[in-house]
């Protein structure tokens, strides 16, 4: 298997604070067959010109996307549309990939012969308060989802994960319309129905800041709750229906 090209994605929206450390993170992996395409999304702070500034890397591409695209999932999905790589990898605009995070993925994806539908890992989970501060201790989290039923966990930790850019585009990519947090795990799902889903586990290669400014959604209040609800059984439904069609 030829080294792939990975297209890592990046949604943005008023995140100036972090999108440096961000961007860097991606232009320093180990891994050096990337390129980064971003994507902001009518930014009101300081985040055009932050990102201006950080343009001479040619392993960058930048979007501007106005009204008429709206939310973290629609973004993404134009961005991977301008992709280049076989493989995509989505991060966060306040988020961090440390430095090895894209060479294990893509060393797992050599041995599995570019079989696997989304290679996953462990990551760091950060929590922050409002001033950047952190507010415990930093977590490891990372569950293999062959012990983990899909819908009833999010167990696939969604940033930092090896995408396969052909099923991506199979399933349709990110539902849009959904709460942010939630169409990654309906996009997961239906990943499930056309390709393998593998957890490497080991060192984590992902930082997931957690902070009062971030636009995930919680699953806690009712009207989140129904909205995951619908957004899964319909997944599990093309789910099905894709398993159904591969095993004939």
């Amino acid at each position: 298997m030829k080294t792939p090209l990975v297209s890592v994605i990046m949604p943005a929206k008023n995140c100036a604070r972090w999108i440096s450390s961000a961007v860097r993170s991606v232009l320093e992996q180990t891994y050096r067959h990337v390129e980064l395409l971003i994507g902001d999304n009518g930014s009101e702070d300081g985040t055009p010109s932050i990102l201006a500034g950080l343009a001479a890397d040619p392993r960058m591409r930048m979007f501007s996307f106005g009204a008429e695209v709206v939310g973290a999932g629609a973004i993404r999905n134009a961005l991977v549309e301008q992709a280049r790589g076989a493989y995509v990898m989505p991060c966060d605009a306040d988020d961090l990939m440390l430095p090895w995070n894209i060479e294990d993925k893509v060393e797992a994806l050599v041995v599995s012969h570019g079989c696997d539908a989304i290679i996953y890992g462990d990551i760091i989970q950060i929590r922050e308060d409002r001033h950047g501060k952190p507010i415990d201790a930093p977590d490891i989290l990372g569950t293999s989802n062959e012990s983990v039923w899909l819908v009833t966990s999010n167990c696939v930790n969604h940033g930092g994960s090896l995408i396969s850019r052909e099923m991506f585009l199979k399933v349709g990519g990110y539902e849009q319309g959904l709460q942010t947090g939630v169409e990654d795990r309906v996009l997961i799902i239906r990943l499930d129905g056309v390709g393998r889903i593998r957890y490497l586990p080991g060192r984590p290669g992902y930082v997931w800041r957690r902070h009062p400014q971030q636009a995930t959604a919680s699953l806690h209040d009712v009207h989140s709750q129904e909205t995951y609800a619908r957004a899964v059984t319909s997944a599990m439904a093309a789910r099905r229906i894709a398993r159904d069609s591969n095993s004939k």
